[in-house]
């Protein structure tokens, strides 16, 4: 069951880079995205907000293809996550206005989230060291087509684990069954 839908839009998430002044990432290998025609260089980065949607958008030159993507994104949430906690300061209200200003344009949620539970939800992010969060994929049986459509099929069997040690509040165990499927520090 999903209790609460949010997301940000892409102009949204362009615009909380740059209001950070940038995104850091490493790359731990250079590899090139050949749809965009874009390189992205071995080393530490910091990236503007446009840059930061390029680099997790991209699927193509990448092993994993698509499933590289997802862990670039959770890369990248993290470590926009880590930007907002430190840039969020008391003394500069300015700071923290303008990012509510940009949130509050650019965020969607369902019908049944309310302000408090938005208030509720940013100052545990705030409070949270990104350290503190694991972010991970869910297993896969393998990648195909429905249609023209490129689509994952979950592995079925490892989800019903999955989802009882999230229900059973056993998800350091089962995650420490699962590495493969944790999001590092660094990624493709």
């Amino acid at each position: 069951r999903i209790d609460h839908v949010a997301w940000v839009d892409w102009a949204g998430f362009e615009e909380i880079g740059d209001l950070l002044g940038g995104v850091e990432v490493y790359i731990p290998e250079t590899v090139h995205d050949s749809a965009r025609h874009r390189t992205w260089t071995k080393g530490t980065h910091l990236l503007s907000g446009e840059e930061a949607l390029l680099y997790v958008r991209q699927r193509y030159g990448l092993p994993g293809g698509d499933l590289d993507r997802v862990k670039r994104q959770q890369y990248v949430l993290r470590s926009i996550l880590r930007g907002l906690r430190q840039s969020v300061d008391p003394k500069n209200p300015k700071k923290a206005y303008d990012l509510l200003d940009i949130i509050t344009r650019h965020l969607t949620v369902d019908s049944g989230f309310s302000g408090g539970d938005l208030r509720g939800l940013a100052l545990d992010l705030a409070r949270m060291p990104s350290e503190d969060l694991t972010f991970f994929t869910a297993p896969v049986a393998g990648l195909g087509k429905e249609g023209a459509q490129s689509v994952v099929h979950l592995d079925k069997r490892e989800g019903r684990r999955l989802w009882a040690a999230m229900r059973e509040d056993e998800m350091d165990a089962w995650l420490a069954e699962n590495p493969e499927l944790v999001t590092g520090g660094t990624v493709s």
